[in-house]
């Protein structure tokens, strides 16, 4: 996975017949549509991972610094609806990664699973 404009981490984590792809990602409030366009492209690659049943699991864990979503409702404020917050909201959403930790010390922060045998997590 490519990010020299973003701060992205990503390894593959090998459990007898399970592979995780765990991405760990920090948008900075400043960056640029480049460093949000790589980590659109990264999340979406990690899909069509697990689409292709090459990982049997995806955990996203980050701080994306949107703070017009909310994750608890799930939406984006209204003044954000054409934003790259709701471009990255839209994605999660379609991808149907779950929010697992709903106690975080910032609203900006999530962590995000998606797993082929969810009752293992």
């Amino acid at each position: 996975f490519s990010s020299s404009n973003s701060e992205q981490l990503w390894l593959n984590l090998n459990l007898d017949k399970d592979t995780i792809l765990i991405g760990c990602i920090y948008r900075p409030p400043s960056a640029n549509n480049i460093a949000f366009n790589e980590i659109i492209n990264n999340i979406t690659k990690a899909k069509f991972l697990f689409d292709q049943k090459k990982i049997t699991g995806i955990m996203i864990s980050g701080d994306f610094n949107f703070p017009n979503i909310n994750w608890n409702e799930s939406h984006v404020n209204a003044i954000s609806i054409h934003s790259n917050a709701a471009r990255f909201h839209d994605l999660v959403q379609s991808l149907h990664l779950t929010q697992h930790i709903h106690f975080r010390p910032s609203t900006e922060q999530m962590n995000l699973y998606k797993y082929s045998r969810p009752g293992h997590i």
